[in-house]
């Protein structure tokens, strides 16, 4: 969840297999749209049939050209049943498009791969995963500082940043993981580090100190990621939750729950600061790089809508706290789970704003398959939205979490419950299993090109990695 304060959350961890589809035992589907796949080399009257959407069929079409593989086209049933069954290289279009063929989709005569990196199978003749993933181990437990808390990965170098906030009364630290080794190094922050956000363009690592006594600690701290030599720079009050836009070299600060609220800006080049005047009481930020737009959510129920270009600012009330963010940059929609447990979905191009009455934690996107991932909060049972059509489904969690990492390319979430142990759901398969990791397991993150996921484990200040 995202940490209003510093609360430490329950003591496990759940992992979840999926493939863009629900938790349940499922057939050959289309992980965008839930459609039966024929298994033949061209469609069939049944795939036109069970692929219907409001009497129309989506079709990827062959054609002729060089350049253009496939079109595009929208055909009534009957027509894709007289028009397009026996047509080999023909497929229904799924989340992607015509830009590849879809899980368990005919992919013989095709122009295009498969998606998710599967393979055209040679008994199906339709994709499936290039191979089984192997179970997933903790494979190291890494010592790092005391209370750690803060968690950020770049996943160009392969480094691994640990915030120790220890009591927030002293300097804190920053351990350093060599993901390739587990080797660790230490660098001293300011007091309370509390978040981190990494610029995997510029290796440079920007965590928040919220340390308060003695005496207030409004900075944040700059790491080189080449040198580990840090650099401090002064923000406003209560600087909390952070993030870059890679794109614009620059990083947002919100100064959690201060009253009248503030933003502060910082220029990566030159660390110039701006700080802009928002709604009161900021908490949770988010960027959309692909926009230049950055998001943030309020104590007293708003939504703020900051223009990275002019850093005009436009407020939004939604009627209750936001409790975490989720951009899917490739469909522009921002997704806000609200303190009740539902969430606000944001049209990014327009502000306006779709509410889904659904009972769960932080939203996390999966913007291959456009599914967005929900922890469960108190409950046992998590949720998934169809980032196309907004329905909900419900997936199984073991247990109340807070925190939740995706690890897409294994087809994977990860999630922190309350039993020192990690759950593991296959969305496909609907089964379910568990990893014992160290104590009082909170916040966790993947890397994404290493397949590692990295746990925090708060009471007995470890660091557990799962591959």
């Amino acid at each position: 969840m995202s940490r209003n304060g510093l609360l430490i959350g329950a003591s496990t961890v759940s992992v979840l297999i999926f493939a863009g589809c629900v938790a349940a035992p499922l057939g050959p589907e289309d992980e965008g749209t839930g459609r039966v796949r024929s298994t033949t080399s061209a469609l069939t009257a049944e795939d036109c049939t069970s692929g219907t959407v409001g009497g129309k069929d989506q079709i990827c079409h062959r054609t002729t050209s060089t350049t253009n593989a496939y079109t595009l086209v929208s055909v009534a049933t009957q027509a894709c049943v007289s028009a397009h069954t026996g047509h080999v290289g023909d497929f229904l279009a799924g989340a992607s498009g015509c830009a590849c063929v879809p899980h368990a989709a005919s992919c013989t005569g095709v122009a295009v791969g498969c998606c998710n990196g599967e393979q055209c199978d040679a008994v199906s003749l339709t994709c499936q995963p290039a191979s089984a993933p192997t179970d997933p181990t903790v494979t190291a437990t890494i010592p790092v500082g005391a209370n750690p808390y803060a968690l950020a990965i770049n996943r160009a170098t392969n480094k691994i940043y640990v915030g120790n906030y220890g009591t927030g009364l002293e300097a804190g630290t920053v351990t350093v993981i060599d993901g390739a080794s587990n080797a660790t190094s230490t660098v001293t922050t300011g007091r309370g580090p509390t978040w981190a956000a990494v610029n995997t363009v510029t290796n440079q690592i920007y965590v928040t100190n919220y340390g308060t006594s003695p005496s207030p600690d409004y900075s944040i701290t700059q790491i080189d990621g080449l040198t580990n030599a840090v650099t401090t720079i002064p923000v406003g009050p209560n600087p909390y939750f952070i993030d870059v836009n890679e794109t614009t070299n620059k990083i947002y600060v919100s100064q959690y729950g201060w009253n009248p609220g503030t933003v502060s800006v910082i220029d990566g080049a030159t660390r110039a600061v701006t700080t802009l005047s928002v709604t009161a009481q900021p908490e949770n930020i988010k960027v959309n790089a692909t926009t230049n737009k950055v998001y943030m959510g309020h104590v007293n129920g708003s939504i703020t809508v900051l223009d990275g270009a002019t850093n005009a600012t436009t407020n939004i009330s939604v009627g209750q706290r936001i409790s975490g963010i989720a951009v899917n940059a490739v469909t522009n929609r921002i997704y806000f789970g609200l303190s009740d447990g539902s969430v606000t979905v944001m049209d990014g191009a327009t502000n306006a704003i779709t509410h889904i009455n659904v009972y769960g934690g932080d939203p996390h996107v999966n913007t291959t398959t456009n599914k967005i991932y929900l922890t469960s909060g108190s409950g046992n049972n998590g949720s998934v939205i169809d980032g196309a059509t907004n329905m909900v489904s419900t997936i199984p969690l073991n247990g109340p979490s807070n925190y939740m990492t995706l690890l897409p390319s294994l087809n994977r979430v990860y999630v922190s419950n309350a039993a020192s142990t990690v759950g593991i759901l296959d969305v496909v398969a609907g089964t379910t299993r568990t990893l014992t990791v160290g104590s009082s397991p909170t916040t966790l993150d993947a890397n994404q090109s290493t397949n590692k996921v990295y746990v925090i484990n708060s009471a007995d200040s470890t660091v557990s990695v799962i591959e």
